[in-house]
């Protein structure tokens, strides 16, 4: 009788269990929105990364600083920024959540970047062949817009 009553309960526990699993890692629906504070309280106990099973980067973005001495134009220092990250996040390791917080950062800024840079230069390009503008012009638009734009700043910071 206790063994019987015991294993439904467990069996009850892990059904419901995955079911508010289910329910919370759906597209927003109503019944997500509206279980929306439970939600967070679910979470905070049972949190889970979903990354395993997302699918692999497309691309593989680095992002270089490139320094010029003042006095010296022809002597530079380059940097290459998110390997180190990536390193620093291999080495620690399932505990790299700051790691895995500035690649996410970094990484989001530079797609973001790219694809701001993409539709600039499109428009820019459709600009020249009208004869619109030079392509000095085109050259100082798209800088002045891209130093504007809000991952540049994040990357900056």
């Amino acid at each position: 009788m206790y063994r019987y009553l015991l294993s439904t309960l467990v069996a009850g526990l892990f059904v419901f269990y995955w079911l508010l699993t289910f329910i919370f890692v759906t597209p927003d629906n109503y019944i997500n929105i509206s279980l929306l504070n439970y939600s967070v309280k679910f979470n905070t106990l049972f949190y889970q990364r979903w990354g395993f099973f997302a699918p692999p980067p497309k691309s593989n973005d680095r992002l270089y600083y490139i320094f010029t001495e003042k006095l010296n134009p022809n002597k530079n220092r380059i940097f290459e920024i998110i390997e180190p990250i990536l390193i620093e996040k291999s080495n620690n390791a399932p505990f790299n959540s700051r790691e895995d917080i500035i690649d996410y950062i970094l990484s989001n800024s530079i797609i973001s970047l790219e694809e701001e840079n993409r539709a600039v230069t499109e428009f820019l390009d459709y600009k020249l062949n009208k004869k619109v503008i030079n392509s000095k012009q085109r050259f100082k638009v798209l800088k002045d817009n891209l130093e504007k734009c809000n991952s540049f700043r994040t990357i900056m910071n």
